[in-house]
């Protein structure tokens, strides 16, 4: 998704912000870490239903499909703009989802950015060597 964005894309250094910022804000609330099995509101219909795809009329999705259907479906919207609010809904969206697979094992890898927690490290650190990565060591 990211190789083919021009140079100088303000999405890769946003997406490694906005993940790392999360990732911060989770070591002092563990409880709040996303889980891909946590079910969610579907976020193409919002609780409507009404002949939902996503969903299937059920209004409420598994997190990691909720995410994955959503930036499948209008992942474009981040590189190549849309409707007011559309590309900000996209980019909240991938950006929890990076959130919650950086805690997978082996982490998250997306173009440029890879994102990891492991268990037994207990701090965040970002560091700037090599450029766009998000470490995470121990204290």
């Amino acid at each position: 998704m990211l190789d083919g964005l021009p140079a100088g894309h303000p999405l890769i250094p946003t997406l490694e912000m906005a993940v790392t910022l999360r990732l911060l804000m989770l070591q002092d609330h563990p409880e709040r870490r996303p889980k891909a099995e946590d079910m969610i509101l579907c976020l193409e219909c919002q609780g409507q239903g009404k002949g939902c795809a996503t969903c299937g009329d059920h209004l409420y999705v598994r997190r990691s499909e909720a995410y994955s259907f959503y930036i499948a479906a209008h992942g474009d919207v981040l590189m190549y703009g849309g409707k007011p609010g559309q590309a900000a809904k996209a980019f909240n969206v991938l950006a929890e989802g990076l959130t919650m697979m950086a805690y997978y094992p082996g982490g998250v890898t997306l173009g440029p950015l890879h994102f990891e927690v492991k268990p037994e490290w207990t701090r965040v650190v970002h560091k700037t060597e090599p450029p766009s990565k998000v470490i995470v060591n121990p204290c």
